[in-house]
């Protein structure tokens, strides 16, 4: 009797239980220049994507490793994503350079509310984002 009892009440408060907010995808979008998140959506930062001359001074990646640091700009203060890591594709012409991703210890994917001004920097041409309407 103990056990239904138990069973019937945390059956009814989990039903009873409900979120404060839903999030309903709206568009996905690339950033460059300076943008802020509009009002009742958060954006969702998913990837970088590196400049021309980013990729250009790295074609002997795997001979010298270390295009220097990429970098977003979030509220006016720079957030640095570490270093490229590629490798060498191979080829006929050889030194092609395959690009394969930007890295930081745990910066992305980045969560971004109302309000934030995001813009690309340091090596970066484009920032990868989603958009979701807050309910």
């Amino acid at each position: 009797m103990r056990k239904v009892f138990f069973a019937t009440l945390v059956l009814m408060l989990t039903l009873g239980l409900k979120a404060q907010h839903t999030l309903q995808f709206n568009q996905a979008l690339l950033v460059s220049s300076i943008q802020t998140v509009p009002q009742n959506t958060v954006w969702k930062v998913e990837s970088v994507l590196p400049s021309s001359n980013a990729i250009e001074r790295n074609v002997a990646y795997y001979q010298s490793p270390g295009v220097g640091s990429f970098a977003i700009i979030v509220n006016s203060n720079p957030i640095y994503l570490s270093k490229a890591n590629g490798d060498a594709a191979s080829s006929t012409s050889g030194g092609n350079f395959s690009y394969t991703s930007v890295s930081g210890d745990g910066v992305l994917p980045m969560w971004l509310p109302t309000g934030t001004t995001l813009a690309a920097s340091t090596n970066i041409q484009y920032i990868s984002v989603l958009e979701f309407i807050v309910n």
